[in-house]
């Protein structure tokens, strides 16, 4: 919600196949540059379409850690209006 406009939604869906558990987060917020997706769980990485906005860099990167110490990994995916984040876990 932080990076998304006032009154849009965020969509989460959850869905099981035979090895993962994935939960999927999507929003239609600034998104991230092409090329960022792998930096933005790095620790205090701030995306270059956050200007104005408060943070510290540490809310995928705490993510990552969380869902990587429990078997599971996180991707990112650009799309036109947003960012979708999908956590897998075992």
């Amino acid at each position: 919600m932080k990076y998304s406009p006032p009154g849009a939604t965020v969509a989460v869906s959850l869905s099981q196949d035979e090895m993962y558990t994935k939960i999927c987060v999507a929003d239609s917020g600034a998104g991230i540059l092409e090329g960022e997706e792998p930096l933005i769980f790095q620790k205090f990485y701030r995306g270059k379409e956050t200007h104005g906005q408060p943070g510290f860099g540490l809310g995928l990167y705490l993510s990552r850690e969380i869902v990587l110490r429990h078997g599971g990994f996180l991707k990112a995916r650009r799309r036109d209006s947003g960012l979708e984040i999908s956590i897998f876990i075992l």
